[in-house]
């Protein structure tokens, strides 16, 4: 296969303009891997999208709480765990599980360069890292 380049990839349209760079950033952490395809952008979009929902789950949690507050029909007020938690959890798992499959961890880098050693190791981990913890 071709190698890919950013020019020949194009933002989907469809993308919220807050996941835009997110979705730049990302495709040119897999370009640089030299293991997508053009049939692999869709699944970089979504990758990106279920990040900045978590993103928005996880700021909505820090506003409501983890319990919240409700009354129920005979007018008495019950704590009871916030669902967006749930939520927060599904999508995490499924942001984990697309990070994997595009050698977005630390595990599967390993792997990926494993497999060819001839690859340079990425130098900007430091960097990712903070991206990924939002403190970028």
């Amino acid at each position: 296969l071709e190698a890919l380049t950013e020019a020949d990839v194009p933002v989907p349209d469809d993308l919220p303009p807050g996941v835009v760079r997110t979705f730049k950033d990302v495709l040119q952490r897999v370009l640089a891997m030299d293991i997508a395809t053009k049939n692999d952008v869709l699944s970089v979009a979504t990758l990106c999208e279920t990040w900045a929902e978590l993103r928005h789950v996880s700021c909505l949690i820090r506003v409501e709480g983890y319990l919240i507050e409700e009354e129920n029909r005979h007018g008495e007020t019950k704590r009871r765990i916030n669902p967006l938690l749930a939520q927060q959890t599904r999508l995490r798992n499924f942001l984990k599980s697309m990070m994997t499959e595009f050698g977005l961890t630390p595990a599967t880098r390993r792997q990926v360069f494993a497999r060819d050693p001839e690859k340079p190791k990425d130098a900007e981990d430091e960097k990712w890292a903070q991206f990924l913890s939002g403190s970028s």
